[in-house]
Order: C-alpha cells, then sequence, then structure tokens
C-alpha cells in the first residue's frame, strides 16, 4: 500500500507553502554541501527572482494566520501534550495569486530548460515523476516553501536563500538522490535518544516538530493517525540513493529502498527476538535532506497487523540489544532464520494457538535441523524433547526440560490437527492459561535461538552428533 499524498505534501498545500514548524523536511546539520555547485548565472538569477516574486506574493496571506493547526509538544517522560495554533492558510489563495505565482515562473523555467533541455518532459525515478513544464511556478513554490519551512520566513537572510539555490544546483548535477527514510515504531520506548543498530540503521526518538509534522497540522489533512491512535516517538531511520530517469522509468522499486526496507524488518525482527513485546511499524516515510523539487510520499510497510502493546528497552540492556541485532543482520543459517522468523512472528498473534504453533515451529526447526529426510520418520516428540534438554547440566533440570518440551510439542500438535484443545493445558506438571502457554512456548524458542544466533551461518547443531553427544554429557566441540 503507498499513499498517493506525500509525506512532505501533507505539509504542503496548493501554493507549496507547510505550517511552520513542520520540520520534518528540514535538512540535518550534516547534510551541508561540501561544496558550492556551479549554476549558470541566468538561471540562478530567475530562479533567485522568481522566488522573491512568489514570496511577495504570499506574504500578505502569512500574515493573516486563520487556519488552526494541531501542534505536539513533550510534557514529559511518555507524557505529550497538544495545541492548536493559528497558522497561515495557503489553501484557499485567490486564483489572480495563483495565476500571478505562475506568471513567475515562466522566465525562470524559460531559462531553465534552455540550459537544461533534458528537464523538458517527464523526470523522476521509480518511485515517482513530474514534468515542470505543467506548473511553471512549481520550483519557485517548492523554493519559499522550503525557505518558510527552515526560517519561519518568506523574507529571509540572503544568504539562506543562496543556500537552497546551491541545493538545487546540486539537485541538477547528480545523477542521484539522497533519500532519508524514517518508519516510525509502534508501542516502542527506550532511554537513550538515539543508538544506532547496523551500517546506516539508526534507532531513534522523533523530535517534536517532527511528530507534529507526522500527527499534527490543519484540521483538513490527517494523512497518518495510527490506528492505535497513539503517538510513535521513537522511529528506524536510514538512508538510500535513487537514479534520477529522464523519460518514463522502467523497473519497480529502487534497489536501495527495497534493502533499506528489509534492515527496517531485520531490525523489527530483531527487537521482538531479543524480548517479548509488540514492536513494528506501519509506514515508512522518505524525504531529502537538501531541497528536491520530488516528492517520494510514504509506503506502507506490509507488515502484520500490530497489536496494542508495550515494548520498553532498558538502559542496562542497550548492549545487549545492539550486539543481538548486529547478530540478525549478519547471515544465518536457515534453520535459524525460520526460527528467528516464527518467534518474530508469534510476538504480534492475537490467538494464543496460532503463537504456540509459530513457537513449536521455530523449535521444531532448532531441535530437528541436524536429523535428515529418514531420520523424520521416527519418534519426533521424544527427539524433540531429548535434544531441547541437553541444554541443561543438572539431571533434575534435564528431566524437567525434556518434559517441558514433550508437552509443548504435544499442544502444537493437538492445535495443527485439529483436535480439543484444553483451555488449561499443562506444562511440566503446572496448569497453565493458554496465553500463559503461548508466552512460555515463546522463551523456550526465544532461549533457544540466542544459543545459536552468534554462531551465525554455521551454527553448532549442524556438526555431526551434536545432539547424540549432547544426550551422553559429551563434549559437544
Amino acid at each position: 500500500m503507498s499513499h498517493s499524498a506525500a509525506f512532505r505534501s501533507s505539509r504542503l498545500p496548493y501554493a507549496g507553502l507547510p505550517v511552520p514548524n513542520s520540520r520534518i523536511t528540514s535538512p540535518r546539520p550534516e547534510a551541508k554541501l561540501k561544496k558550492v555547485i556551479a549554476m549558470h548565472a541566468e538561471v540562478r538569477n530567475a530562479l533567485r527572482t522568481a522566488v522573491q516574486n512568489v514570496s511577495a506574493l504570499l506574504q500578505p496571506v502569512a500574515d493573516r494566520p486563520t487556519e488552526p493547526c494541531l501542534v505536539w509538544r513533550r510534557a514529559g517522560q511518555r507524557s505529550w501534550q497538544s495545541e492548536y495554533m493559528q497558522r497561515p492558510s495557503f489553501i484557499s489563495l485567490e486564483p489572480e495569486i495563483v495565476a500571478t505565482i505562475t506568471a513567475a515562473g515562466r522566465n525562470f523555467l524559460d531559462a531553465f530548460l534552455k540550459h537544461h533541455p533534458e528537464y523538458s518532459g517527464t523526470v523522476g525515478t521509480t518511485l515517482m515523476t513530474m514534468n515542470i513544464t505543467h506548473d511553471p511556478g512549481r520550483i519557485p513554490k517548492l523554493v519559499a516553501a522550503t525557505l518558510w519551512e527552515r526560517h519561519g520566513s518568506l523574507q529571509p537572510e540572503a544568504s539562506q536563500l543562496e543556500t537552497v539555490l546551491d541545493e538545487f544546483a546540486e539537485f541538477i548535477d547528480k545523477p542521484t538522490i539522497r533519500i532519508i527514510a524514517i518508519a516510525p515504531l509502534l508501542n516502542f520506548y527506550m532511554e537513550p535518544g538515539s543508538l544506532p543498530l547496523f551500517e546506516n540503521v539508526t534507532l531513534r526518538r522523533l523530535t517534536e516538530d517532527e511528530i507534529s509534522a507526522l500527527h499534527g497540522g490543519p484540521l483538513w489533512h490527517r494523512p497518518f493517525v495510527s490506528h492505535h491512535g497513539t503517538l510513535e516517538e521513537f522511529t528506524l531511520e536510514g538512508e538510500f540513493d535513487v537514479e534520477k530517469v529522464f523519460g518514463n522509468p522502467t523497473g519497480g522499486e529502487p534497489t536501495g529502498f527495497a534493502a533499506l526496507r528489509d534492515k527496517f524488518s531485520q531490525a523489527v525482527r530483531g527487537l521482538r527476538t531479543f524480548k517479548t513485546g509488540r514492536v513494528g511499524f506501519e509506514y515508512i516515510h522518505l524525504r531529502t535532506p537538501t531541497f528536491c523539487p520530488f516528492i517520494f510520499g510514504s509506503h506502507g510497510s506490509a507488515d502484520l497487523y500490530i497489536p496494542f502493546g508495550r515494548y520498553d528497552i532498558a538502559e542496562n540492556e542497550i548492549e545487549l540489544l545492539r550486539q543481538h541485532v548486529t547478530y540478525m543482520f549478519a547471515k544465518l543459517d536457515s534453520a535459524l532464520e525460520t526460527a528467528c522468523s516464527r518467534l518474530a512472528d508469534a510476538e504480534t498473534r492475537l490467538r494464543p494457538v496460532d503463537a504456540i504453533l509459530d513457537a513449536a515451529i521455530g523449535l521444531e526447526a532448532l531441535l530437528l535441523a541436524e536429523m535428515n529426510t529418514e531420520a523424520r520418520r521416527g519418534e519426533l516428540r521424544f527427539r524433540f524433547a531429548c535434544h531441547y534438554s541437553t541444554f541443561f547440566d543438572k539431571p533434575n533440570e534435564r528431566h524437567e526440560a525434556f518434559i517441558l518440551a514433550r508437552d509443548i510439542y504435544d499442544l502444537r500438535s493437538a492445535i495443527a490437527h485439529g483436535s480439543p484443545i484444553d483451555q488449561k493445558p499443562e506444562l511440566a506438571g503446572k496448569r497453565v492459561e493458554l496465553p500463559e502457554a503461548a508466552k512460555c512456548a515463546c522463551e523456550v524458542l526465544r532461549k533457544s535461538v540466542k544459543r545459536f544466533l552468534p554462531e551465525g551461518s554455521k551454527p553448532e547443531y549442524r556438526s555431526k552428533g551434536y545432539w547424540t553427544k549432547g544426550l551422553f554429557g559429551l563434549p559437544r566441540d
């Protein structure tokens, strides 16, 4: 699912101006240009003049706050307050102003196409396309919007305008576009404000302005209200480059976006396998760190439904989580990959029986991984329980582990084969409710996963005689 209304354009009404303080598209400090890229003087002068004319036309509107906009502010730890503030409304401009804005951009467009005729048709990426000839005022409006967004003024300092013109020159000069992607996490909270996870993927706290841009704004536009009705305070963030295409692009999603989305999903899988809790994301929002006339939109995650819940990371768990997620990004053995995937899915299940099935399948993948086709025809229940018991040293612990694993397997078989399910099944000699049984099965799988996860693609259970040696208490080096 992909929203046709872009995240950035949701804050950019008809004239291309967002509400003040929606700084979600503002460049980050590290996004400053390394050098000033030369732009043909005729193009630069024409754009500067067009932006100044557009800003002058819009200034009277900016001086008349007429539209209530929702703004969010942090009131304390996990506490947020909202209020409606009057902001300029650029959605209902007079037709004469719109026509004048279009006229103000014609000289720029003529100069631009004279020196860059390749932009006279469709330009874009596999994520979006545009034709700037359809609206001569488009780029001057977006430059004015960027200045308003960054500085809260349509009459910025000369250096501020020149900075945006430099960024537009960089956009023209480079064959690729750098895109920042954020995936706000549901139900997630941690004490630190930022946590680098893997390569270019970071977990960080959203700013107040970012929260307001995502969940605030004018009354007429609320594109990304979570089905939870809550604010996502933390987000996964990463960057990728996308190739600029002249003409109609062919192919599907760009490789960079698909790869980053997979990393986000893998990071969520790491969170779910690290500890119990319902965590995930619904949307990936795309923006650029510097000025760009393209609007890249927001895309549905295509992930499982994330139920209500709570997932907290304590200060003393940060390093353990970082290491755990690092393991998750490495190449994993197929059985270990299946176990992690099933555990992650189990954490979002609404029905306990589904979580039990997921957990049992994940345990089977690990505990029966060494078996060949012929061996799988034997007593799987007994082998399943025996193999799990080898994780423990003391005889009484092994016996209890054997009984627990056998009971989990029996419960899994009853569910899978459609047999009547006891609402209070017995696990290791204790009667428990089904939700508690599901939680127990997930924790057994989680501990098993963490045992082998550091070994990645070459886990011990693939070595010959691993389980047999464990049964007799022999070293399994």
